[in-house]
């Protein structure tokens, strides 16, 4: 409490205070939020060895660094204008990938079927 106190009676205390406050509460902030983020139907869609395919979705155009971060978590396969396709991740994976805060969405990946034609 002393070393508090010391802390806090210089302004450079108060500054190094303030920044873990605020870099504490995002972090806490998106550790909540973040499973919110996943659709119901993903932890559903798991399969016989705990892996599961979805389509992660942003509030922007991916670039190459958020596409190398996500590989991270699986194999991306594929995408469009705001999101990608990312195979063979686990739920524990996705819970984490839910809690980086350009994530906007996670959903199960529907596969298409082929058909000749």
């Amino acid at each position: 409490m002393i070393l508090l106190r010391r802390l806090l009676s210089t302004l450079g205390g108060r500054l190094l205070v303030s920044a873990l406050v605020l870099v504490g509460g995002f972090n806490l902030y998106h550790h909540v939020t973040g499973p919110a983020k996943i659709d119901d139907e993903v932890p559903a869609a798991v399969d016989d060895r705990g892996q599961v395919d979805v389509v992660v979705s942003f509030r922007f155009e991916p670039q190459r660094f958020h596409i190398l971060r996500v590989q991270e978590y699986g194999r991306v396969s594929g995408g469009d204008e705001r999101s990608l396709e990312l195979r063979a991740t686990t739920m524990d994976d996705v819970y984490e990938l839910s809690r980086i805060y350009w994530v906007e969405r996670i959903e199960i990946l529907e596969e298409e079927v082929w058909s000749p034609s």
